[in-house]
């Protein structure tokens, strides 16, 4: 189902505004359908005609494009697309239930969820 999008730049506005200027470059008259607000832009899907694939290419051409985004990920969400580099889990210092392997960074859910199980 076409409709809105966001791509979402994780608070980095010059990302941001150098997705919007390639997106406006590659995109006929999209000017009406695509605005940006600080870090986020929003596409209007349904009056440009893009598909989700069109939309994650568009983006992972920007990115390839650029070598000093390297590293940088397109990851999607229902209708928002984050744009950024991905956290690693160990860099999260993620908690492990020993019974199932769920994972969490909070000790509080960990307990809750130990709890689930008994232990």
């Amino acid at each position: 189902m076409l409709g809105l999008l966001i791509i979402n730049c994780a608070g980095d506005t010059q990302l941001a505004h150098s997705i919007y200027t390639y997106i406006s470059d590659r995109i006929d008259n999209c000017h009406t359908f695509v605005s940006i607000k600080e870090d986020e832009i929003e596409i209007d899907r349904a009056e440009l005609k893009l598909t989700d694939e069109e939309v994650k290419m568009l983006l992972d051409s920007f990115l390839q494009s650029n070598p000093e985004l390297e590293g940088y990920k397109v990851i999607k969400f229902e209708n928002i697309y984050t744009v950024g580099i991905p956290p690693e889990n160990a860099k999260l210092e993620l908690l492990t239930c020993e019974m199932c392997g769920y994972t969490t960074p909070f000790y509080e859910e960990l307990y809750a969820h130990r709890w689930a199980h008994g232990i």
